[in-house]
């Protein structure tokens, strides 16, 4: 079982304890660069690398919260299950 090491609340729900089940997943092919998703995540899990025009994804960020799969206009964002490795 994965816990958040984020301290953030989230609806009033401290993370820190919550096991995390599913993670963001970004399909580079889809994503358009628009950045919508940097500010609605309330985990820091995006980064955007302007030089090279790239978006990067922290999955050990991610608390599977869904807010940006919500919000990327072109669905390059999903929830996959999130595995031991």
């Amino acid at each position: 079982m994965f816990l958040s090491l984020n301290q953030q609340e989230t609806n009033g729900i401290r993370m820190s304890n919550v096991p995390i089940k599913m993670i963001a997943r970004l399909d580079e092919t889809l994503c358009n660069g628009c950045r919508l998703c940097l500010p609605v995540c309330n985990f820091n899990t995006f980064l955007w690398i302007r030089s090279d025009n790239e978006l990067l994804l922290d999955h050990w960020a991610c608390n599977g919260c869904e807010t940006c799969v919500t919000t990327c206009p072109t669905e390059a964002l999903s929830l996959q299950p999130r595995v031991k490795v």
